[in-house]
């Protein structure tokens, strides 16, 4: 899920240790490894096909292989390869290539599993957040970022059938992702209009990169909400307008001073809100009901605002 960088200092390898502890919690290190072994099955799947029977030239070129690997690999697949469930295996550990052609392949299929499945690198942070310990205080965009740059650019360079089909698999998921999301929340989208389905659908893929991102925070941080998409789900933005603008550890100190009982600027609600908002996986699928019932008890218990 994140990008493998060296941890220079012992904050930096304090604050990755932090991270990938909550990526394993979550479950989305096992999920993005799951969906990796996928992506890197359909790689192997899609290079031996176009190697074996001659196609996809302009796509081996655009992984990085000239004419003469493309040969020398044809031989080595058209050899090697087996097929089994209708998917191509490639054996690569029986091919007879050089070096330079093996690392070039294992390079490919890093580049088209980080395509399937988004995964920032270091070229989608600025040079401040080359730091562990930044990336973690304030959770810089990075996704947002690595989408444009691997999703959306190459989508739009590309004029073919191939691509138009891959925009609509996104969209597809896209939309799964937010039924799954809004199950999860006892949410009915029954009533959810042509815009609100299509946005929805386009949000969850990553299509729009960092445009959807720009939109959602200046909608976090005023309220307003021209396409009137946003304004139906302001209940469920997980994420206020001091946070999105400078990160989570600005958010938790707004938290802190909401949730203080002797703060009399907030009401009861507003206390019990930003007290779970403290909480550890507050927003997990699988305990957002038990955390609802908890946030329910905390209201009770909070003192009003004075008015």
């Amino acid at each position: 899920m994140v990008d493998d960088q060296f941890a220079a200092t012992p904050m930096d390898k304090y604050a990755s240790a932090i991270a990938t502890k909550s990526l394993q919690l979550t479950g989305f290190q096992h999920w993005n490894s799951f969906g990796k072994g996928i992506a890197g099955s359909l790689y192997g799947d899609r290079l031996a096909s176009a190697l074996i029977k001659g196609t996809d030239k302009a796509k081996l070129r655009s992984l990085g292989f000239n004419e003469q690997m493309q040969e020398e690999m044809a031989k080595q697949a058209k050899k090697n390869a087996t097929k089994t469930g209708g998917l191509y295996d490639l054996n690569l550990d029986l091919w007879d290539v050089d070096v330079t052609t093996r690392e070039a392949i294992e390079a490919a299929a890093i580049k088209e599993s980080n395509f399937l499945v988004t995964t920032p690198g270091a070229g989608d942070l600025p040079v401040m957040f080359d730091r562990e310990y930044a990336k973690t205080l304030f959770q810089f965009q990075s996704f947002a970022m690595a989408a444009t740059n691997r999703i959306m650019l190459p989508l739009l360079q590309e004029s073919s059938v191939r691509s138009t089909m891959e925009i609509i698999t996104h969209m597809l998921l896209g939309y799964a992702a937010y039924e799954l999301k809004s199950a999860s929340m006892d949410r009915s989208t029954s009533k959810d209009k042509p815009q609100d389905i299509v946005w929805n659908a386009v949000n969850h893929t990553g299509l729009l990169g960092y445009l959807g991102e720009v939109y959602r925070r200046q909608y976090a941080f005023t309220g307003i909400d021209p396409t009137g998409i946003m304004d139906s789900d302001r209940k469920y933005v997980s994420r206020g307008g001091l946070g999105s603008q400078l990160g989570p550890t600005a958010g938790t100190a707004k938290y802190l001073w909401t949730a203080n009982p002797l703060n009399t600027l907030t009401t009861s609600e507003q206390k019990a809100k930003a007290a779970r908002r403290l909480m550890p996986l507050q927003n997990h699928f699988l305990l957002r009901h038990g955390y609802d019932e908890v946030e329910k008890a905390i209201e009770q218990v909070m003192p009003d605002k004075i008015k």
